[in-house]
């Protein structure tokens, strides 16, 4: 797992980000009513509440539940995506200001919508490795940014 940064305290999730969350933990979200946005909005709420590599814990764990029930299990699961994207969005937490939803902090980084932006980070192959699927894999094009 990489080494990431604490996650900003200042955003907040809404009682309507809280129950998305809840709702997916429970696994009471249809696979139809779970795309990239939805993944993203997950992310953003377990980084309101924590670090980032407790944020990307909580995301695999709740994501391998997820692709249990619909009988996929881990072979669908990409670890660097997952942990690449939280990167991301704590990244662009930190450079926000704070927000008081997801809805709000993704008004303000329609870019994180785009879910091709990892590709200027990691080439496809690399992607495309059960090195990648099974573990963390640094960026081999350009790094995600952090904030010292």
């Amino acid at each position: 797992m990489p080494s990431m940064k604490e996650a900003p305290v200042h955003h907040l999730a809404s009682p309507e980000d809280m129950e998305f969350s809840c709702r997916f933990e429970a696994l009471e979200i249809s696979p139809e009513d779970f795309g990239h946005r939805d993944h993203l909005r997950l992310a953003y709420v377990y980084l309101c509440v924590d670090s980032a590599e407790t944020a990307a814990w909580r995301m695999e764990r709740a994501l391998l539940a997820f692709l249990n029930v619909l009988g996929l299990g881990r072979e669908k699961y990409h670890r660097t995506l997952t942990c690449a994207w939280v990167d991301a969005i704590s990244f662009f937490m930190l450079q926000t200001a704070p927000g008081n939803s997801f809805d709000e902090f993704i008004r303000r980084n329609p870019a994180l919508l785009d879910a091709r932006i990892l590709l200027s980070h990691y080439s496809e192959s690399t992607l495309a490795t059960e090195q990648a699927r099974r573990h963390y894999v640094a960026p081999d094009l350009e790094p995600i940014p952090r904030v010292a």
